[in-house]
């Protein structure tokens, strides 16, 4: 069995590295839609 610290650790990491990649995606695409919404 893991330890429990390496657990909550890993959990962790991965929920801030989601976080992170999130707000670049979500970055990317409202800049796209933002020039599709002022060119159109």
């Amino acid at each position: 069995m893991p330890d429990g610290a390496k657990v909550s650790a890993g959990a962790s990491a991965v929920l801030i590295i989601s976080v992170l990649l999130f707000n670049l995606i979500a970055r990317y695409l409202g800049k796209k839609l933002q020039k599709k919404i002022t060119a159109g």
